[in-house]
Order: structure tokens, then sequence, then C-alpha cells
């Protein structure tokens, strides 16, 4: 009497296990294996970024008027560069991320947005309506949870 019931305690514990394992996947997958690890990259990266910003800014507020220009080119440039570097990085960690997710229903709209709110500047998974008027209505409204967005750039997944 015993092996039925064990059989049967399999086969309960099998189905949840395999509904799990189809909840972590898709958009749910996106938001929870996803998302946090790129919002931690962006977010490291633009610390990175004001604080070389503002030494550069800092270095050259000595320089004489004339020399005032060259000096913010040459100690600045290199933080935009490596910026936007690791900012590339970012995106091809939550796109291999987001295609490891998959698959996805067909004529979805799915964008990674970088955006600067007033604190910080952050990214966040958004699943956009393709059939809306207003594309990035939706991935305005994810990266504002944390407050005003100010610019905001996409790029799809």
């Amino acid at each position: 009497m015993m092996r039925p019931f064990a059989v049967v305690i399999l086969v309960v514990i099998s189905f949840l296990l395999g509904a799990e394992a189809q909840a972590a996947s898709g958009v749910d997958c996106v938001k929870t294996q996803c998302e946090a690890k790129g919002r931690s990259c962006v977010e490291t990266l633009y610390v990175a970024y004001e604080a070389c910003m503002k030494a550069g800014n800092k270095k050259c507020m000595s320089a004489l008027p004339a020399d005032k220009f060259n000096c913010l080119r040459t100690e600045l440039k290199p933080c935009a560069l490596t910026r936007n570097e690791k900012q590339d990085a970012c995106l091809v960690d939550v796109r291999s991320c987001y295609a490891s997710c998959g698959p996805f229903e067909s004529g979805r709209a799915d964008f990674w947005c970088v955006g600067e709110l007033a604190t910080k500047t952050t990214g966040a998974f958004c699943a956009a309506d393709p059939a809306a008027a207003r594309l990035m209505d939706n991935c305005e409204k994810a990266l504002s949870s944390e407050g005003q967005v100010g610019a905001m750039t996409c790029e799809p997944l």
C-alpha cells in the first residue's frame, strides 16, 4: 500500500517542480534572473563614470581659460569612452541572459532601457506593447518606479 502512495507523492513533486520551471521562463525569468544583474552593472558603471567626470572637472578648474577646453577634452573623453564600453558590455550580458530565458512568443517588443533619475542612472527590462501608439510608455513606467526619469535610451532585446 505504501508504494502507490509513494508514486502519487513523486508525481505531485514532479508536477510542482515542472510548474516552477515554467514560471521561471520567459518574462518572469528575465525579471528574476536578468534585470537585477543588468541594473547593478549599469549603476556600478555610472558611479565610476560620475567619479571620473568629477575628477576631470576638478583637475581642469585651475586651467587657464585658453587651455580649459583642451584640458576638459583630455580628462573627460576617457570617462565617456569607458562608460560606453562598459554600457555595451552590460547590454551584451542582458541580451545573453534574455536569450537564455526564451523562447518567447512572437510579436513581442522587449527592450533594455537605461534612464537617468534624480539620484542615479539605472537600467530596467521593458516589455512594451508592440501595438501601442507610444511604444516607450511602458519603458518609462518601468524606470519611473524609482523616481522621475530624465533622459532614457532603450535597446531592443
